[in-house]
């Protein structure tokens, strides 16, 4: 370490000097007690910059003193790139050798290499050889393309929700394109196939043991031997696409499409009063859970996270503002129910009295195990199925969420508008809520209502009116 004296001596310089370049930020410094001290290694760095600069300037001076010896016609006129010789004597250097590029210029590049030759001769071999390279540009060569495993990979880390449904998707994908592909070799035929490809087998078939752990179902405990069903292939067909469009936005392929597969629309699974009510009379521990998700359309995660705090039995209502989640990773955790958004669902009388018999404290769960834990999700659904099958409801597919189904279907049979049922059970889109439209007497009703009645010509049943332009219009009678 220095002091602000000692560098100023090496520097040639003074000691107000240096304490500006230190209030400057271009010599470090620290501060020992009261003493200002200057690393060592910063001086030198200062003095070497200072020795090479003056090195470059004696270079110059020394090619400037010369005449330089041109090879062949002066060709400015031409604009050909051309070279000059000159006697450096520079360190080991014998010869220095300017080129003039012009590379489309006004005016010619210079660029000034020392020759690695002590003879004339094979110096300007040498700068033959090397003005022939700058001269001539080098090809552009385009990276290659990724493969399409790497180009689904590279995808997938610029997304940043519902990454375990589109992992799963691009598994598929790469099982029916081929992981070892270029993406910029799929052709036509094979991006438009995809559809029909996905329908029929692909990769290897699911283990003996899991075929009868999970059984003949379809969708997602569809084993990897059979084709997908059509709501998966639209899905994984939606996957590719923006993988395809992420690729093009890359410059790795030109544009495509795939054609999505349309999906027949099914009627949810939902239980009739009677059945709700066999179900109910049989439910034990679950019976509150159960009448949450029929009676106030919460769905599982938010059942088995629903506090007491967020129940007002005064003015009947429930606020649903946390559900009990899995994340990407597979881990459970709590967080904002699906959407983002909390909502506010007002709640039957039924529910307030059921609510009321087992009332606890602000932060204890209102839906739990005997022994006062949270019900898994996963465990809920396990044991609607099971509690459906001793209430003698015969239906497969009966489930935790076929009671959110119940509560939207029971009100659009009591003639609750679209919109409302929308707000209720919190959909983003209205296409979800028109699923069990069909339910609703009003709709039909009201349609049939605005026939004009039988009995009478048209003469009769419209006559003519004047319109505020004097123009003849017709009215109903």
């Amino acid at each position: 370490m220095l002091t602000p004296d000692e560098a100023a001596g090496l520097l040639r310089s003074t000691r107000q000097a240096i304490y500006r370049r230190i209030r400057r930020r271009t010599l470090p410094a620290i501060k020992d007690g009261r003493r200002t001290l200057i690393p060592r290694a910063a001086v030198d760095a200062i003095l070497r910059g200072r020795r090479e600069a003056a090195d470059e300037r004696e270079s110059d001076r020394g090619l400037r003193g010369q005449e330089p010896r041109m090879q062949g016609k002066y060709p400015c006129k031409e604009r050909q790139n051309w070279f000059s010789i000159r006697d450096c004597r520079q360190g080991t250097a014998r010869w220095a050798v300017n080129f003039y590029l012009y590379d489309g210029r006004t005016r010619p590049l210079r660029l000034r290499r020392r020759s690695p030759h002590t003879s004339m001769a094979d110096t300007q071999r040498w700068a033959q050889q090397l003005l022939s390279d700058l001269g001539s540009p080098p090809e552009s060569q385009a990276p290659p393309t990724p493969t399409l495993a790497l180009t689904c990979d590279r995808w997938l880390a610029t997304q940043d929700r519902d990454l375990l449904n589109k992992t799963r998707h691009l598994r598929w994908l790469v099982l029916a394109w081929g992981a070892d592909n270029m993406i910029d070799a799929l052709d036509h035929e094979q991006i438009t196939g995809l559809p029909a490809r996905l329908n029929q087998p692909c990769g290897e078939p699911a283990k003996l043991a899991s075929r009868k752990r999970r059984g003949e179902g379809s969708g997602r405990r569809r084993s990897k031997g059979k084709g997908l069903g059509a709501s998966t292939i639209r899905a994984v067909c939606q996957t590719a696409s923006r993988v395809l469009d992420f690729a093009t936005q890359m410059g790795w392929r030109s544009a495509a499409k795939i054609p999505l597969p349309k999906v027949a629309v099914t009627d949810s699974e939902w239980l009739t009063i009677e059945e709700l009510e066999s179900l109910l009379a049989i439910a034990g521990q679950h019976r509150i859970a159960y009448m949450l998700g029929a009676r106030a359309g919460l769905r599982r995660g938010e059942i088995v996270e629903l506090r007491w705090k967020d129940v007002d039995l005064v003015n009947a209502r429930i606020r649903v503002a946390r559900a009990y989640k899995r994340l990407d990773n597979l881990e459970w955790m709590v967080g904002p129910p699906k959407g983002g958004r909390p909502r506010t669902v007002p709640i039957p009388r039924d529910l307030v009295d059921a609510l009321a018999e087992i009332a606890g404290s602000s932060e204890d769960l209102v839906a739990r195990t005997a022994e006062g834990e949270r019900i898994e999700p996963w465990r809920l659904s396990e044991s609607a199925r099971q509690d459906a099958a001793k209430a003698g409801i015969p239906r497969t597919g009966i489930g935790a969420h076929t009671l959110r189904h119940t509560y939207c279907s029971h009100l659009a049979q009591g003639g609750a508008s679209t919109r409302a049922i929308q707000m209720l059970a919190g959909h983003a889109s209205m296409r979800t809520t028109e699923r069990y439209m069909h339910l609703a007497p009003s709709h039909v009703e009201g349609a049939i209502a605005h026939l004009p009645p039988l009995g009478g010509s048209v003469e009769t049943l419209w006559k003519p009116s004047r319109g505020a332009a004097g123009a003849p219009k017709l009215r109903l009678v």
